[in-house]
């Protein structure tokens, strides 16, 4: 994820875009998390996000109009989990941090690596149903 990140900011002034990166407020006050440390080299806009309030964090990432929200790793962490069930922006994806499709009928994408090998798609979906995301290589 991180190399994606570093990727996206290279690219955002020449295609007209910004990058935010929420984070639970606990990550940003770890002065040893080594992807925290990564991310303020990149120019991104790192917002925190208070974990004892679903709503307030909610409003914050709304407030933000973002055009695309990216889960990088739903199902690993409560309060992210929590935060997929309500609809935040426009497109919602999740990348393949967690390797089993997203619960949320909020999530419109799932983002696999173009390695993943499809005739093990039923890791990613074991229960597949009606309004599953839209599974895409990268």
């Amino acid at each position: 994820m991180i190399g994606t990140i570093r990727e996206l900011s290279l690219l955002q002034s020449q295609e007209g875009f910004s990058l935010h990166v929420f984070l639970p407020e606990h990550l940003l006050e770890r002065s040893s998390d080594m992807i925290t440390e990564h991310l303020k080299q990149f120019n991104v806009q790192i917002i925190s996000l208070s974990t004892e309030n679903i709503y307030k964090a909610a409003g914050l990432i709304r407030k933000s109009h973002l055009d695309v929200l990216v889960y990088t790793d739903l199902g690993i962490d409560p309060f992210t989990h929590v935060l997929s069930f309500l609809r935040l922006a426009p497109v919602q994806t999740a990348f393949w941090g967690n390797p089993i499709l997203p619960e949320s009928h909020e999530i419109d994408y799932f983002m696999v690596s173009e390695h993943h090998n499809s005739q093990h798609d039923d890791v990613f979906n074991p229960n597949p149903r009606k309004n599953s995301p839209q599974v895409v290589r990268l």
